[in-house]
């Protein structure tokens, strides 16, 4: 437990910038991470992928140049009232071409603080294959403080519902988007 991935430049890997699985407490901070999936022209690839880290940290980030995919992908990481999961200024640009393309994707999982981040969709994919913040199924989540763009017809925020049950608190975050519709949830 308690890994930390700092102070890395990460530069064209073939599917995954970072890759971790159960491990409770690791650190991912100021890295930069460019081109993953770009020299095998991969489109679903993840720059950082967290599954079953509980209590992690992802911060001062700075993820770019990634074609389609998600820029950062997290799966049953469950965090607490006291040690939450926190996602917090990053900078991420995600998106070339009509890929599907996801900047912040949270799958599963509970307590996870979203604060302070800049998403950028670059892509030109339909509506329903792009969002800067996809939340489907995590509980306890706060959303505060961001600035979401998607630069095509997708959506800025796809979340299976806006509920309390999924969200603790979404407010003072900026959404910029060319769609028609700039959110999507499935209530």
């Amino acid at each position: 437990p308690n890994n930390i991935i700092r102070g890395c430049n990460i530069s064209n890997a073939s599917y995954y910038g970072i890759y971790a699985v159960y491990c409770a407490g690791i650190q991912v901070t100021g890295n930069t991470i460019t081109n993953t999936g770009v020299l095998v022209n991969n489109t679903n690839v993840q720059s950082v992928f967290l599954n079953s880290c509980d209590s992690f940290r992802m911060t001062k980030n700075i993820i770019t140049g990634q074609l389609g995919g998600s820029a950062v992908y997290l799966i049953s990481n469950n965090g607490t009232s006291i040690s939450d999961n926190l996602i917090a200024n990053n900078m991420i640009q995600v998106g070339s071409g009509s890929n599907s393309s996801y900047g912040i994707n949270i799958q599963s999982g509970a307590y996870h603080d979203v604060v302070y981040n800049s998403v950028n969709i670059t892509s030109t994919a339909s509506s329903s294959n792009t969002a800067a913040l996809y939340v489907w199924t995590p509980s306890n989540t706060q959303v505060l403080n961001n600035n979401f763009v998607n630069l095509n017809s997708g959506y800025v925020l796809y979340a299976l519902s806006l509920s309390s049950s999924y969200f603790s608190a979404i407010n003072y975050n900026n959404y910029y988007g060319l769609g028609t519709n700039l959110y999507r949830d499935w209530e």
